[in-house]
């Protein structure tokens, strides 16, 4: 597994970034995947866009891209909805537009009220047809990153913005 970004590159204060935190603009990142046009070419393009889809609470994105052997219900997708706020990749595996197979290890941030939570997890991809689903994943669950987000603070999304201006509202 080789790390593939840093800090510096995942934020991005612009309006028009990607959900997942890429620092990239949406039209260039995510969104062509969430709309499917085309697919996610590799299993870390089909991470970013689900965690996009997560934000955005698109069950539909969610359910079509996961492998219909580990396919949750409806209503176990949902019990899974959060303040979804910052996507971090730590390592990937294979996974690239020529391999059938690949995992890609992330840590993700979350809002529990004023705390900022974490957890990371390492996926599974497989590629079908050409196209990328998800698996399953082992997750780690910590509090390393467990804190009281502060109203004045820059907010944790990357927008720039105060966080009692964007996502404590």
């Amino acid at each position: 597994m080789v790390p593939v970004e840093t800090k510096a590159n995942r934020l991005s204060p612009d309006a028009d970034a990607c959900l997942c935190t890429s620092g990239l603009p949406f039209g260039e990142c995510c969104g062509p995947s969430l709309s499917m046009n085309p697919p996610a070419p590799t299993c870390l393009q089909l991470m970013r866009s689900r965690f996009g889809a997560f934000r955005q609470k698109n069950s539909e994105y969610l359910l079509m891209t996961w492998h219909p052997t580990t396919r949750p219900t409806i209503a176990e997708l949902e019990s899974h909805w959060s303040q979804w706020v910052s996507l971090r990749i730590d390592e990937t595996a294979k996974g690239q537009v020529n391999d059938n197979e690949g995992a890609v290890s992330f840590t993700a941030f979350y809002l529990d009220g004023e705390y900022l939570r974490s957890f990371s997890e390492t996926s599974r991809f497989v590629r079908v047809e050409g196209q990328w689903f998800y698996v399953d994943g082992e997750v780690d669950v910590g509090d390393a990153a467990d804190r009281k987000v502060g109203r004045n603070e820059l907010c944790v999304c990357g927008s720039g913005k105060k966080f009692k201006k964007c996502c404590s509202l």
